[in-house]
């Protein structure tokens, strides 16, 4: 569990929940106009259990994004403005999340977004099972280039 800003910024504390269902794992997203707690979830399909997340600015985008440990998979889900402050006819207007995963080959233990490097560009640090720490900088950029591409997703709701 995490909580922070995610997708477009409200000043409300939002709160994302890694659990494993009937459905299989997924991250659920709590944020709304009213509070996270009484907001209805956001699903993301995960491939693997979820083992860490972090919230930040990975993409270049004003959007918070969502960094999601599943297994031995990187999961970047980009922010977006869900438009929830609107009514419902502009709310189905938004497009789903655009999840992108990359294999890690080894099981992420954990995750951090933040100024790890001189640049003043946030990265993202994951510790792995085998005790390698990595730092991806800019974050999912640099990733994209050192890592083969597994998978496109998207949300539901």
């Amino acid at each position: 569990m995490t909580t922070g800003e995610i997708n477009r910024a409200d000043g409300l504390t939002d709160v994302v929940v890694g659990v494993t269902t009937e459905r299989g794992a997924e991250a659920l997203v709590f944020e709304g106009p009213e509070g996270a707690l009484k907001a209805q979830a956001e699903v993301l399909q995960m491939p693997a259990a979820v083992t860490a997340l972090a919230l930040g600015q990975l993409d270049g985008s004003y959007e918070m994004d969502l960094a999601v440990a599943a297994g031995e998979q990187l999961e970047l889900i980009h922010g977006r403005d869900r438009k929830l402050s609107l009514d419902k006819a502009q709310q189905e207007k938004v497009l789903p999340a655009q999840i992108e995963g990359r294999a890690i080959g080894a099981s992420i233990n954990a995750l951090a977004i933040g100024d790890f490097t001189a640049i003043h560009t946030h990265a993202l640090a994951l510790l792995t099972a085998n005790g390698e720490v990595s730092v991806l900088s800019p974050a999912w950029q640099e990733l994209a280039k050192q890592l083969p591409a597994d998978d496109h997703r998207q949300s539901h709701q």
